[in-house]
């Protein structure tokens, strides 16, 4: 195909964009509390394994067993489907809500 590098670049910067810490920050936000259950669940789910992540890449004697590994990732897999099965508009304010800043009014 002759657009297949192009879409790769594409598909590579757009995997990128996402700031994950801030993303944190926003999972950390009070007004969670008060969203969807699986939103909880997301919120709740990737602070935990932005924790584990850390410690994989930065504590070289941090070990992690296959099965603890296969269980998380079962575990997300679940999570993915219940965030599939929201409401369109209230996934989509979350999207809005984790990846965009507040803006004040003028």
């Amino acid at each position: 195909m002759r657009h297949e590098g192009a879409l790769k670049e594409a598909y590579v910067k757009l995997y990128r964009i996402p700031d994950h810490n801030y993303l944190a920050k926003r999972c950390r936000d009070e007004r969670v509390k008060t969203a969807p259950e699986p939103v909880k669940l997301f919120a709740q789910r990737l602070l935990t394994l932005k924790r584990k992540r850390a410690l994989a890449d930065y504590d070289p004697l941090e070990r992690f067993e296959i099965s603890s590994v296969q269980a998380e990732v079962g575990q997300v897999e679940q999570l993915f489907q219940s965030l599939e099965a929201m409401e369109e508009s209230e996934l989509f304010e979350f999207a809005i809500f984790s990846s965009l800043p507040d803006r004040k009014a003028n």
